[in-house]
This record gives structure tokens, C-alpha cells and sequence, in this order.
């Protein structure tokens, strides 16, 4: 998909929305790596076995399964995704110690 370029100024701060150039592709990568190195262990305290997972609430089977293993429900992210039939639903947060 092609963007055409749209400048927006907001607050005294100038915001360019564009499409990729193949020449961004390697600032990118670098963005992603850090990035990445950044938030590869945000769901674990340091030296505590914890882990998390993010499940639809629809999915109660999935819910319950998880529940009989340990998890327990920390929030819930309401409205975050939508699916295919239009709809928006709430995304459950679990987790546990392990």
C-alpha cells in the first residue's frame, strides 16, 4: 500500500506521514533490534520465573485451561481488538508464577 506523503503540525511539533523508502530499510532494522533488546523480557520480575499471556475473551475453553495450570486473571484490555465480523472485543491478561 502506498501512503501519500501528509505533514501534520501539532503542538509546535511537525509529524510526516509517508509510505517506507527502501533507503529507511536499514535505519529500520537497527529500530527493530533495539527495540526488540528492549522489550524481550518486560513480562518477567528479574530473577522470578513469571510469565504472562494474552487471550481473547471469548475464548473460554482457553481461559479455563489456563486457569487449571495457574493463571490467573490480571486485566483486561478492553475493546482492543476487532475482528472480522466488525465487532471489538476485550483482550484477557493472565499470569502466573512458575
Amino acid at each position: 500500500m502506498v501512503i501519500n506523503q501528509q505533514i501534520y503540525h501539532v503542538k509546535g511539533l511537525q509529524y510526516i506521514i509517508r509510505s517506507a523508502h527502501i533507503r529507511d530499510a536499514n535505519e529500520l532494522s537497527h529500530l527493530r533490534v533495539q527495540l526488540d533488546g528492549e522489550t524481550e523480557n518486560l513480562d518477567r520480575e528479574s530473577g522470578e520465573g513469571y510469565m504472562t499471556l494474552n487471550v481473547l475473551e471469548t475464548n473460554k475453553k482457553a481461559i479455563d485451561l489456563y486457569e487449571k495450570f495457574g493463571f490467573e486473571v490480571e486485566g483486561v484490555l478492553k475493546n482492543d481488538k476487532v475482528l472480522s465480523d466488525g465487532k471489538f472485543y476485550n483482550t484477557v491478561v493472565m499470569g502466573r508464577f512458575a
